[in-house]
C-alpha cells in the first residue's frame, strides 16, 4: 500500500506542477500577443472628463461598433460590471492624483449582456502647458481568463486530491486485534472504510495466497455444520 501510496502522490504532483507551468505559459503568450492583438487606444483629460476612444474601444467595451452614447469617463465607468466599478475607479483615480501609470483587469458587460474581460493600462504624459492628460490602451483578455479559471479549478481539484492522499501518510493508530484505524476525531473504522473517507481510491476486495488455505478451511466447516 505504501508503493501505490508513493506513486499516487507523485502523479498528482506532476498534474499539479504541469497545470501550473500552463497557467504560466498562457500568460506569456497572451503578453507576446499584445503586439498583434485587437487594441484599442483612449487620450483622457482628467480636469475635463474628456474621453476620446479609437475605433477599436467600443466594441471592447460594449460590444457594438455604434456612436449613440457620448465617451465620457462617468459613461466608461458605467459600462464596467458592477462588482468590479469601484475597483476600476479607484486604481485610475490613484493613478490620476499621483500621475503615475496604472494597469487594471476588469469585466464589461456588452449591449446583448454578455460578459467579457478586459486589460486597461495607461499612465500620464509630458505636455507643454499645465493640463493633465493621461493615454492609453485596452484590449479583450476573456479568453485567457477563461482558461486561468479552467486551469486553477483543476488544480484545486489536485491539490484536494493530493491532500486526502497526503493524510494517509505518517503515524495510523490502528488496533493490533481487529485492525480497525482510529481517525483524528478518535472516531474507529474499518481499513476499508477509512482509506474510503480519506482518499478517491476504491477498494475491491479478494483473498490473499496466504489467506486461501484458512478460507477454505472455514468454508468446509462451515458445510460442516450444515
Amino acid at each position: 500500500m505504501t508503493q501505490l501510496l508513493h506513486e499516487q502522490i507523485n502523479e498528482l504532483q506532476a498534474k499539479l506542477n504541469n497545470a501550473t507551468e500552463t497557467i504560466s505559459d498562457y500568460r506569456n503568450r497572451d503578453n507576446l500577443a499584445q503586439q498583434v492583438a485587437n487594441i484599442g487606444y483612449w487620450d483622457f483629460i482628467p480636469s475635463t472628463g474628456a474621453l476620446i476612444w479609437s475605433p477599436e474601444v467600443r466594441p471592447l467595451m460594449t460590444g457594438t461598433a455604434g456612436n449613440e452614447i457620448e465617451t465620457s469617463y462617468d459613461n466608461f465607468l458605467k459600462y464596467i460590471y458592477p462588482d468590479d466599478r469601484q475597483q476600476c475607479d479607484d486604481i485610475i483615480s490613484t493613478a490620476i492624483k499621483n500621475n503615475i501609470p496604472f494597469k487594471v483587469e476588469y469585466r464589461v458587460q456588452h449591449f446583448d449582456n454578455s460578459i467579457r474581460w478586459l486589460y486597461g493600462w495607461g499612465g500620464p504624459i509630458d505636455r507643454q502647458d499645465d493640463i493633465q492628460r493621461m493615454v492609453g490602451a485596452v484590449m479583450d483578455i476573456t479568453d485567457r481568463k477563461s482558461m486561468e479559471e479552467a486551469l486553477n479549478l483543476q488544480n484545486k481539484k489536485l491539490q484536494k486530491s493530493l491532500e486526502e492522499i497526503k493524510t494517509l501518510k505518517g503515524i495510523i493508530p490502528i488496533c493490533s486485534y481487529c485492525h480497525d484505524i482510529r481517525d483524528t476525531k478518535g472516531k474507529w473504522s474499518s481499513v476499508a472504510a477509512y482509506i474510503s473517507n480519506h482518499s478517491n481510491a476504491r477498494l475491491s476486495h479478494g483473498v490473499c495466497p496466504s489467506c486461501t488455505p484458512k478460507v477454505r478451511l472455514l468454508s468446509g466447516l462451515d458445510q460442516f455444520k450444515k
